[in-house]
């Protein structure tokens, strides 16, 4: 137990780490390549963030853990939500980019729409997998091309260049990779280091599976959004931060539930539908609640959606 402690702590460190280089280098990223920081966090950000929910999803299934697995899925989008971009509004209350909701908000809903429907069957299967990465794939390259486009034209119609600004040459570029690489590589391995030692305390505890994957696995897989979306708070980087939730929960319904269900058909267990598919729903459409009322996501809906949050675990775990 003492052993799983200290490797929890490890891992809680090499997330802040990881987080704070992320956030750096996207950020470099955004400004040497000239494209906005909403591209950079629905896209590097949110991708490097959710590695680990999908390798921890991986595992489970090989092991034949689907409840892990689903569990996982959606209690990471639940957190990513009612506790991570909460926690983001407390403290910097974002800005609402409504160019968002071009694209990748009305995605969102379909996509987890898509997701509660092809669990009714009780079976998640490879034809369902198909769809979830062909969703993925369209979403992913028109949400770039439309970001690079939009580039362009603001960089065309600026009072200075029309070309990209070379502030630091290749060095700068150089940097901003070489930070977001490594931020990449020490949330993996901080998140992995959090799921295995969070399991084997939440086991030696008796907790049950599912219970398991709703929370000590989903917001161990969801520190490193935790992490790198406080960090871009406290760096005041709004679009990095709300970028980073919707395209996590993006990636975590597509690209990881996805090429799971291709790799193995997953089984549904009746229990999922009636409380954790329904949360998964509730929470999202507080999401576009919250991202339509206003321009930016207030303190107040913050501790709403953090309460909402509270409310949600205290009946997985009833």
């Amino acid at each position: 137990m003492l052993l799983d402690v200290l490797i929890f702590v490890a891992g809680v460190s090499l997330l802040v780490a990881g987080a704070w280089a992320l956030v750096s280098g996207g950020s470099r990223l955004a400004t040497v390549l000239g494209v906005p920081p909403i591209l950079v966090g629905l896209t590097v950000v949110a991708w490097g963030t959710s590695v680990p929910e999908l390798v921890v999803s991986v595992m489970a299934v090989l092991q034949g853990r689907s409840d892990m697995m689903l569990g996982n899925i959606i209690g990471s989008n639940v957190a990513n939500i009612g506790l991570i971009l909460a926690s983001a509004a407390v403290i910097m209350s974002p800005q609402n980019d409504r160019s968002l909701w071009r694209l990748e908000m009305p995605v969102l809903l379909v996509a987890t729409a898509l997701f509660a429907v092809f669990c009714l069957n009780g079976l998640l299967g490879r034809f369902e997998g198909v769809v979830l990465m062909c969703l993925f794939a369209v979403v992913t390259f028109r949400g770039i091309d439309g970001g690079l486009r939009q580039a362009r034209r603001d960089r065309e119609n600026s009072s200075g260049s029309a070309s990209i600004s070379t502030t630091g040459g290749d060095r700068g570029i150089m940097v901003a990779v070489a930070l977001t690489v490594f931020g990449v590589g020490s949330l993996v391995f901080g998140g992995h280091w959090i799921v295995v030692s969070a399991t084997r305390i939440a086991t030696r505890l008796g907790a049950s599976e599912i219970v398991i994957g709703m929370t000590l696995v989903a917001v161990g897989t969801s520190l490193p959004e935790l992490a790198t979306t406080l960090i871009a708070a406290i760096r005041r980087e709004s679009g990095i931060a709300l970028g980073n939730v919707v395209g996590s929960n993006l990636f975590n319904l597509l690209a990881v539930g996805g090429p799971v269900a291709l790799l193995r058909p997953v089984e549904v267990a009746p229990s999922l539908m009636t409380r954790e598919i329904p949360s998964l729903g509730l929470m999202t459409l507080a999401l576009v609640a919250v991202t339509l009322t206003s321009r930016r996501i207030s303190r107040g809906a913050g501790v709403a959606l953090f309460m909402l949050y509270a409310v949600m675990v205290a009946w997985w775990i009833a």
